[in-house]
């Protein structure tokens, strides 16, 4: 496979972990909503945390991104 097939098909991951994060997040607090009564609603809490997992995860990816550059460089 060449390098933009993999390119491509790590950013299409990439967009994917980051739907799924977010709708994770905001499953999680309905679910939390239910079974933990609490004076605040629980979206304060889930999103928050899920929105910095994303850039965690974009963080990550930009990471690879400029490694594979570096490597690629090297051999050219």
């Amino acid at each position: 496979m060449n390098r933009f097939l993999i390119g491509l098909s790590y950013l299409l991951v990439l967009n994917f972990e980051l739907a799924l994060f977010l709708m994770g997040g905001v499953y999680a607090s309905k679910y939390l909503n239910e079974h933990l009564q609490q004076s605040f609603d629980w979206v304060i809490v889930t999103v928050p945390i899920s929105v910095l997992l994303c850039c965690y995860v974009v963080y990550r990816y930009l990471v690879f991104v400029v490694k594979n550059d570096r490597k690629k460089a090297k051999h050219d």
